[in-house]
């Protein structure tokens, strides 16, 4: 991240969890626009608590808009997602159904590209 951001760079994290690489974005761009997505809303609360500067949205990146089905899985969520992971018995999943948007028709991922006037 330190050699490709600025200290105006603009970034867009998809599936930001608990906002591990948002932390480091918001230290190399402290000036630019910084957006969160994050389909799970436990950890969307967390990162709008946490990151109050951050434009948050509590949805998923996909091919098409609508609900749909989402793994979590409780004990390791960032292996949570769209399709059902083969995990055996190591883990606790759970079925959510979750918000998604088209990257190329959320106004969200479009804001933070577009140049400010």
């Amino acid at each position: 991240m330190a050699a490709t951001l600025t200290p105006t760079s603009n970034y867009v994290d998809v599936g930001a969890n608990i906002g591990d690489m948002l932390v480091h974005a918001l230290a190399y761009a402290p000036e630019g626009r910084h957006i969160a997505v994050e389909p799970l809303p436990e950890l969307c609360d967390e990162l709008r608590r946490r990151h109050r500067t951050v434009d948050v949205h509590n949805l998923a990146l996909s091919n098409a808009q609508g609900e749909t089905e989402f793994t979590r899985v409780c004990d390791a969520e960032a292996l949570s997602g769209f399709l059902r992971p083969d995990l055996g018995t190591s883990f606790k999943t759970e079925r959510l159904i979750i918000t998604c948007g088209r990257r190329d028709s959320t106004t969200c991922c479009r804001r933070a590209t577009s140049p400010t006037s």
